[in-house]
């Protein structure tokens, strides 16, 4: 096949189905472009696509992952070069491309895939210690963008041909440019971290490294000074080294031995007698010798490519001179030692209720001549019926078999409960607002799953253990119910439990602590039962996450919110209405402090909003204090305090009044600003704005904070 005029070109990754080569395709006397073949395992070819958005795009390195060929390569328009990444479709359409640069040279060589997140070998002249420096790139595949970058190098010129990945560490092969330059396998861990590195040298150069079976195998040329061969070393994953292996001739100068480990067999493929291919298999636990074959023409031929499907396949691919033409063509060969009606190919083929593939697996026979398959779907499979394809070449003729099976989750029951009120203290006959939450969750797949119509239960648990009452509710369609109660007038001082439950065997517990008054007050008619709270508690604890988010973001917002029930809460004579611990502090507050916000009174007195909302509207329809409006403040004042008239400040007077505070406290935020000078958000935002423009004061964000600075710190 016409395209191997680079020096990565013939490299091959497969997906057990099919084989995808890379190579170049010259668009023009100085155009050239990435080629992408697809053939089926007998080397028949499928389609090919070229991609170019330059004068020179070379490819590198490529994986396929999930039916989708992510390629890695090195692009060029002028100066400098840049790094890309591709990805298509098994279809051979393209999905998407990225480039990175650091602003002079970024080559990309290699490619692997972990989790969600593929990491990209080469080398960069933009980072590092100086001059070429090996580097490693994470790219995100949720987000689509590159995340970060790591160097390894000296002051010499360091490469990085390949990576592979292995139970969640990378290895980078590396090797100095230099003579007496040493190579190396670097381990990293998902984050970028070096966790471990082996080198070896000087003259060697590690071009190529493959992973598993808990082992990790690099692979390259050894130069002693007179004599160069082809070399494969194996480490596990400790780093122990297992053992060196080298074979073959005389390589050429421009051969990058690959390596692929499988099973529990690593293969390589190198050059001999510096123009024929050899390739090489050992067992990783002996170091014996499984395979030792040879191929080449009357031209130079060089492996640049190896995958492997099991012990009996071994596709090699490389770069073979066209006697005819003189330029390089792309070879694919098969090696395989089926020599029986034992190991015919055969395969598994699984797909889910969703049409997709989830195991596309091959194998072969047994010496009986059957086929024996163990296979696990992946967690986050979706439940349903699945459909199996079994078949078999035999004698040229395709044998299979279906049959199917269905996939349920173990599905782990959730009970959810929300509540705003029991991180503080509480007093006999205080509301709780408490909801409720019933429903399913299968973690794997993200799922959940709502449990309608569930009977919850809450018993208010005493210190001492007694059961002082128990109410039961519905949950509706959504999952939800409300499940708020009043502390028994009865209770005593101490912590006491809330305790949810009565769905498939889940409990939660609320601890809350109930303090006494000093001196305990006449039972009044503020004194309740034990019964639900009414649905101000629900209103409020939904308005505030749903519907009144917009609402409640304002002091006026917020107290109005719960204004509308304020009937069922405030029937209290007014002969009663400072007979409550909490009113008599809301009085001394106002007293020694007219004129306070809401926001500001609620933070002092550490009140949720719906307390807070309640003692003001009884002391106010009382008629012990007032309320009035200041943009988007409510303040209070007591009845007999004069409100002060409030007269609109300039534009000018604003914009003086926040240089003078930032001035005094630099790094004052948006918020502080507004609740420094009684405003708005869109005020402050305005008048922010306008200063910084202006150039009279400095705006920075810090983490999702805005701070504005004078201009002379």
């Amino acid at each position: 096949m016409p395209g191997g005029q680079y020096e990565y070109s013939g490299r091959v990754a497969t997906d057990d189905e099919y084989l995808y080569l890379i190579g170049t395709a010259q668009a023009g006397p100085s155009d050239t472009d990435v080629l992408l073949i697809k053939t089926d395992l007998d080397g028949t070819e499928v389609w090919n696509r070229t991609w170019g958005i330059s004068d020179e795009d070379f490819p590198g390195d490529l994986v396929v992952i999930n039916d989708i060929i992510y390629l890695v390569g090195t692009t060029r328009t002028g100066n400098p070069y840049a790094l890309f990444l591709l990805a298509f479709n098994s279809s051979g359409g393209e999905l998407w491309n990225r480039t990175f640069t650091g602003g002079s040279l970024d080559w990309g060589t290699g490619i692997a895939a972990f989790g969600d997140s593929l990491y990209l070998s080469g080398w960069t002249e933009g980072y590092g210690a100086g001059g070429v420096d090996a580097g490693l790139l994470k790219f995100n595949l949720t987000q689509l963008k590159f995340e970060w970058h790591r160097t390894w190098g000296s002051v010499d010129d360091d490469f990085s041909e390949r990576i592979t990945s292995l139970n969640g560490s990378l290895y980078l092969s590396v090797y100095n440019a230099t003579s007496s330059g040493y190579s190396g396998i670097i381990r990293y861990d998902a984050d970028g971290n070096i966790t471990w590195n082996r080198t070896w040298g000087p003259g060697w150069n590690a071009f190529s490294v493959s992973s598993g079976n808990g082992t990790i195998a690099a692979a390259g040329i050894r130069n002693d000074g007179t004599n160069k061969t082809s070399y494969v070393r194996a480490y596990n994953e400790s780093g122990g080294f297992l053992f060196e292996k080298r074979f073959g001739g005389p390589p050429s100068t421009d051969s990058f031995p690959p390596v692929r480990v499988r099973d529990n067999k690593v293969f390589c493929a190198g050059t001999f007698n510096s123009s024929d291919v050899a390739i090489i298999g050992y067992d990783l636990e002996s170091g014996n010798e499984v395979l030792n074959t040879t191929w080449g023409s009357a031209d130079p031929d060089i492996a640049c490519g190896i995958a492997v499907l099991d012990d009996s396949d071994v596709y090699c691919s490389g770069r073979s001179k066209n006697p005819a033409t003189g330029v390089w063509d792309i070879f694919l060969l098969k090696y395989t030692k089926r020599v029986s009606s034992a190991g015919i190919p055969a395969m598994i083929s699984i797909k889910g209720p969703d049409g997709r593939h989830y195991y596309n697996w091959t194998g072969a026979t047994d010496s009986s001549g059957n086929l024996t398959a163990s296979l696990s779907l992946p967690l986050d499979a979706p439940e349903g019926r699945y459909e199996a394809e079994l078949g078999a070449d035999v004698c040229g003729t395709r044998l299979s078999n279906t049959t199917s099976f269905s996939v349920v989750w173990p599905w782990k029951p959730v009970l959810k409960v929300l509540s705003s009120y029991l991180s503080e203290y509480v007093l006999p006959g205080d509301a709780i607002p408490l909801r409720a939450y019933t429903g399913y969750e299968y973690a794997p797949a993200n799922a959940s799953r709502i449990a309608p119509m569930q009977d919850l239960a809450v018993d208010i648990i005493a210190p001492n253990g007694t059961t002082l009452g128990t109410f039961h509710n519905l949950t509706d369609a959504s999952g939800w119910t409300d499940l708020g109660f009043t502390v028994p007038a009865n209770s005593s001082a101490g912590t006491h439990v809330a305790r949810i439950r009565g769905f498939e065997g889940q409990v939660v517990e609320l601890p809350f602590t109930v303090v006494l008054p000093a001196k305990p007050a006449p039972q009044t008619s503020e004194s309740q039962p034990f019964v639900p709270v009414t649905p101000i508690v629900g209103s409020a604890a939904i308005g505030l996450i749903t519907v009144g988010i917009a609402i409640s973001a304002t002091e006026t917002g917020k107290f109005g919110l719960f204004a509308p029930f304020a009937p069922l809460y405030t029937r209290i004579k007014r002969d009663k209405a400072l007979s409550h611990r909490v009113r008599h502090q809301i009085i001394g507050y106002l007293t020694d402090n007219p004129g306070q916000h809401y926001n500001a009174l609620k933070k002092a007195l550490k009140l949720s909003n719906s307390v807070m909302v309640y003692h003001l509207l009884v002391l106010e329809r009382e008629g012990f204090i007032k309320s009035m409006r200041d943009g988007t403040m409510k303040r209070f004042y007591l009845v007999s305090v004069k409100t002060p008239e409030v007269r609109k400040r300039t534009p000018e007077e604003i914009d003086a009044e926040i240089l003078a505070v930032v001035e005094q406290r630099p790094g004052m935020t948006h918020k502080d600003l507004m609740e420094h000078l009684v405003v708005s958000n869109e005020v402050v935002k305005y008048h922010t704005r306008k200063l910084v423009r202006a150039r009279k004061m400095l705006s920075s964000k810090e983490a999702k904070t805005r701070k504005y600075y004078p201009l002379t710190k």
